[in-house]
């Protein structure tokens, strides 16, 4: 009997030690760090007739997004915005549009695809009376795979905007200030807006060109296409 069991003893430590292991790698996916980086202009009427003012300690502390104000005390709590504001008199003057010089705008659908390979997507302007440009990209999605342990990690993607005005026959590099360089992770569609000043290059008709700095990706395991 004694024999018996130390014979089930040895067998079942055989198994035991065979089957046993680490647990296996679950790939790691890095949070969304990328938020659309966009402008709009917003003209709201908030009453009928002239009015005192606002009602904080000046217009910027009067104005809410989210139910945050533009700002609080001293502390601006966002960036780029411009603010202005009119008591509704009769002969007030009239609150210019940003960046537009108090004149209209009108969206025009590119819809390409813009690749290194082919040096750019060029679009023409002809009306004289365009003076400024807004620039719209679109990115897909942003981000890599780690081909060896599956990990989906951010990566990033830079861009370049000329300018041909009339008569000339080179493009000039417009300075993006920083913002040529879209680096991070974005798992859904991301957007860019670039406003560009068209006379500050001498006049119309404008050849815009949009080019893609980073070379194609020819991975499906890196995503970084920049569309117009």
């Amino acid at each position: 009997m004694a024999r018996k069991e130390e014979e089930l003893k040895q067998v079942g430590g055989a198994g035991g030690g065979k089957g046993g292991g680490g647990s296996a790698y679950v790939p790691y996916e890095a949070p969304d760090s990328l938020r659309s980086s966009q402008f709009i202009e917003i003209i709201e009427a908030v009453s009928e007739g002239e009015i005192e003012g606002w009602a904080g300690a000046d217009l910027e502390s009067s104005v809410f997004i989210d139910d945050t104000p533009l700002k609080s005390g001293s502390t601006l709590n966002f960036k780029g915005f411009q603010v202005d504001f009119r008591p509704g008199t009769q002969d007030q003057t009239y609150i210019p549009t940003e960046g537009m010089d108090g004149g209209t705008g009108a969206p025009v659908q590119v819809g390409l695809l813009v690749r290194n390979s082919t040096g750019g997507v060029v679009r023409t302007i002809t009306d004289p009376d365009v003076d400024m440009v807004r620039i719209t990209i679109q990115i897909p999605r942003l981000l890599r795979q780690n081909k060896e342990n599956g990990d989906v990690l951010g990566t990033e993607v830079r861009i370049a905007v000329d300018v041909q005005p009339s008569g000339s026959t080179n493009y000039t590099t417009v300075d993006l200030k920083g913002r040529d360089l879209i680096k991070g992770k974005s798992s859904g569609t991301y957007f860019r807006d670039y406003l560009i000043n068209l006379k500050q290059y001498g006049d119309a008709p404008y050849n815009i060109r949009l080019r893609r700095i980073t070379p194609d990706s020819d991975s499906v395991a890196v995503n970084n296409e920049v569309y117009w």
